[in-house]
């Protein structure tokens, strides 16, 4: 059982990530502190921890519940079109954008067996605690903490940057629902993530 978030506005003891500092774009919100979080193949599910309870402890629980997600609701994570790319103005074919985001192996299987083969193999990875997250694992992380996850993309790779730095809602989120903050998450690259913790 997960806890309830902190939500005292105080960050983790981790310290800042000066490298997030860097990246940080200036079409973000003003008001985050990046924090360092471990970079071990699992730097999202630490930063959304640290983001949600100051701590990366619950890092493994969050992996779980995130396979679980995918698993229990293949069908909406695979449908025609990718109804959490939706809505997004870019230049990329959703074909490109998903050779971007699977792994080797995700992506051998869309070539010969399809969108849903392709992405129940990118669960399997999910399930090795060493295997990076991409963007499938945004919503899905949404609807675990059932409160928006805030992708935030440096100012590079400006062509697939409008699929990346943005909200990711739970599938049942209505924007009247205001009472949950919503977690940041940075793209850094070099093996961790930065997590921003709003005062």
């Amino acid at each position: 059982e997960l806890p309830d978030p902190v939500h005292d506005g105080s960050v983790c003891n981790a310290g800042v990530d000066c490298r997030g500092v860097a990246l940080y774009p200036k079409d973000a919100p003003l008001d985050l502190t990046p924090t360092r979080v471990t970079g071990d193949g699992s730097c999202f599910y630490n930063a959304c921890s640290v983001a949600l309870y100051k701590t990366e402890a619950y890092s493994k629980e969050l992996r779980v519940r995130t396979v679980i997600e995918l698993v229990s609701s293949i069908n909406y994570y695979s449908s025609d079109p990718l109804p959490y790319l939706t809505g997004v103005s870019g230049t990329v074919s959703e074909a490109g954008l998903l050779d971007t985001f699977l792994s080797d192996n995700a992506r051998r299987e869309l070539i010969s067996n399809g969108r849903e083969a392709a992405l129940k193999q990118e669960v399997i990875n999910t399930c090795k605690e060493t295997s990076w997250a991409n963007i499938l694992h945004f919503p899905a992380m949404a609807n675990v903490i059932s409160a928006p996850l805030q992708s935030i993309f440096p100012e590079h790779s400006q062509r697939i940057r409008p699929y990346y730095n943005r909200t990711f809602y739970p599938k049942d989120w209505n924007q009247q629902q205001n009472d949950k903050p919503s977690v940041f998450i940075l793209w850094c690259g070099n093996l961790r993530s930065t997590v921003f913790v709003t005062d």
